[in-house]
């Protein structure tokens, strides 16, 4: 066997052991399937097989279970946009940075160790974050920190990509031309691979993921206006 066939050979049982067995339920939901009381199981399934941390939670524990997981990893600079769930957050979590335009790449890149963010949709099929970017909440504050940290309703959840194109809020901001500057799609924490598939995190961005997942019993935490 020569060099070149050892090589692919290696390849092909890393990745051999490494697939994972894929969901039926994933499945279901690409072809619209999908039932409701299924999307939370799927949703941090997929997250979680993607090393991001779910964090189950409602509105009412929010606050003090995002200080407790700031305080359990050591942050001591968190950044947090301008949002209305942001200021409602912020007075609620003493310590949080607020977003200013103003801020130095030195200090951003440097010095400040986490970022919230507030997820729009959640899509089960692949454990994805829809989150909208914008002044309010700069797509820095998920692409820069070394832990990123989404905050997500459950009401928010949908089966899948094509399940948020179909959407009405999809459907009436293409329609009035009031489409978001910039949309991001997070499946787990920023990875990379060399030829042996070995996995690095935080090489080109956050290292973890933390995700809120906020029940409906007591309200949303954050409920944009429809378009």
């Amino acid at each position: 066997m020569s060099s070149r066939d050892r090589i692919l050979q290696r390849l092909k049982n890393g990745q051999s052991a490494s697939r994972q067995q894929s969901s039926v339920l994933a499945f279901e939901a690409v072809s619209g399937n999908l039932d409701e009381a299924l999307y939370r199981h799927e949703f941090i399934q997929n997250l979680s097989d993607n090393h991001a941390e779910v964090i189950p939670t409602s509105a009412a524990a929010l606050a003090t279970d995002i200080r407790q997981l700031l305080q359990d990893k050591d942050i001591a600079h968190c950044l947090i946009g301008c949002s209305a769930a942001a200021d409602a957050l912020a007075r609620s979590v003493s310590g949080l940075q607020r977003y200013d335009a103003a801020l130095e790449n030195s200090e951003l890149f440097q010095q400040i160790d986490a970022g919230i963010s507030f997820a729009r949709y959640g899509l089960a099929a692949t454990g994805s974050l829809v989150l909208e970017t914008g002044a309010d909440e700069p797509r820095t504050l998920s692409l820069v920190p070394g832990l990123n940290i989404v905050v997500l309703n459950e009401s928010d959840l949908l089966a899948d990509f094509n399940q948020l194109v179909q959407s009405d809020y999809w459907q009436q901001s293409f329609a009035r031309d009031e489409k978001p500057s910039n949309m991001l799609l997070i499946s787990g924490p920023s990875k990379t691979a060399d030829i042996q598939q070995t996995l690095a995190f935080g090489a080109h961005g956050p290292k973890q993921l933390c995700v809120f997942l906020v029940s409906d019993a007591d309200g949303a935490v954050n409920e944009p206006p429809a378009p």
